[in-house]
């Protein structure tokens, strides 16, 4: 059985601007949309990537993690590059935020950590302080290979896009839909059309929708 690692051991390091600009790459379509929000706040910090990059151009970016180390290392890079992200220690069940006070909400590679109903409840309160929230995650079809790859923590839910539509779609609008991953699927400079990643978009259904 594989043991489940923590977030500490996932991300021991700070990353760095090469780091940066290969992700940022692969996630190009979710950092261009969350440009355009003033005030943004990152569920899960991780490596501290996109939200450092994103300090460029939104006038507020928070993130959000529960453990001090991911913590650290993050705003190690963000002091690295010089970025402004606000970081708070916090639960992303009880986001400490008030109703309606952030632009959008979104996440990198976290909700296939969880199970439907605790994924439910994430893009719950992401919605109770945000109009909007974009999730990233890895598809069924990423290949379980190489240093970065799911399976390293030990509890990805792999899944489809039809199956997440199907999660959320009954409570909220959602749009959806698969994007390569620059690190797995680029050859020669040119990066192939393989789903190995899924882009959400939830939001609440408009009046009478």
């Amino acid at each position: 059985m594989t043991r489940v690692k923590t977030w500490e051991e996932f991300y021991p390091s700070p990353r760095t601007l090469h780091d940066m600009l290969r992700w940022v790459n692969t996630h190009s379509e979710l950092v261009t949309k969350l440009a355009a929000h003033e005030r943004i706040l990152e569920v899960g910090t991780g490596t501290g990537i996109l939200s450092g990059f994103l300090a460029r151009f939104c006038e507020e970016v928070i993130t959000i993690d529960n453990s001090a180390g991911v913590l650290r290392n993050a705003c190690g890079f963000m002091t690295e590059v010089g970025a402004r992200v606000l970081a708070v220690r916090g639960d992303a069940f009880r986001l400490p935020f008030v109703d309606g006070s952030i632009g959008a909400c979104f996440s990198q590679g976290l909700l296939e950590h969880f199970s439907d109903d605790e994924i439910v409840l994430l893009i719950a309160e992401q919605l109770r302080v945000a109009e909007i929230a974009y999730v990233s995650i890895p598809s069924l079809f990423y290949p379980h290979l190489g240093r970065r790859g799911p399976g390293l923590v030990g509890n990805e839910r792999l899944m489809r896009l039809g199956r997440w539509r199907r999660l959320l779609s009954g409570r909220w609008h959602v749009e959806g839909r698969y994007y390569p991953d620059f690190k797995v699927a680029t050859i020669a400079g040119v990066t192939l059309p393989l789903p190995t990643q899924i882009l959400l978009q939830v939001s609440h259904r408009e009046r009478g929708g």
